[in-house]
């Protein structure tokens, strides 16, 4: 079972857990709750280099959802829907 978060740009899901493989550009592995505050900041991007996303938009309803969520709480787990 994935728990999903979702980017606040796109919208698009991805798992949480994902961000325990979080890498930065010396493919050193990024702190849990440091990805998680670049994803909040970055969204899917994190996984390309940690730019912002720049994704066509899936679900604009669960991206502005998750940009809510994200400024309420630095807690991926309470960003779950």
């Amino acid at each position: 079972m994935s728990l999903d978060i979702h980017c606040p740009h796109c919208g698009e899901p991805c798992d949480m857990y994902e961000l325990h493989d979080v890498y930065d550009s010396n493919d050193k592995q990024i702190p849990y709750q440091t990805a998680a505050k670049q994803f909040a900041k970055n969204g899917c991007g994190i996984w390309n280099n940690n730019q912002q996303c720049n994704a066509p938009v899936v679900d604009q309803a669960m991206a502005e959802r998750a940009m809510v969520m994200m400024e309420l709480s630095d807690h991926p787990d309470e960003w779950l829907y």
